[in-house]
């Protein structure tokens, strides 16, 4: 399974937006796999994103995708749950 790379971001929440994410690429803020590349870019598992903040730079492995790449917050799973009615 693939995911982009400006997705993949969004959905582990390194950046809010799918937009930020883009940008932050587009900037050389974040790479994969010590490259620079584009948002579109496919991801796999076992590849490194590093996330430059600051004079600090973080790495982080991709180990596994989840089956439902939509990123749902305690918000919006409460908005999707039916009302009891007593």
């Amino acid at each position: 399974m693939k995911i982009r790379f400006d997705k993949y971001l969004w959905c582990v929440r390194l950046a809010k937006t799918r937009s930020q994410a883009s940008e932050l690429i587009s900037k050389g803020k974040v790479r994969l796999n010590g490259q620079d590349v584009k948002a579109s870019k496919e991801i796999k598992v076992n590849d490194v994103i590093g996330v430059q903040k600051h004079s600090a730079t973080f790495e982080y492995k991709v180990l596994l995708f989840g089956k439902n790449e939509e990123r749902n917050t305690k918000r919006e799973k409460r908005l999707k749950e039916p009302k009891e009615q007593t």
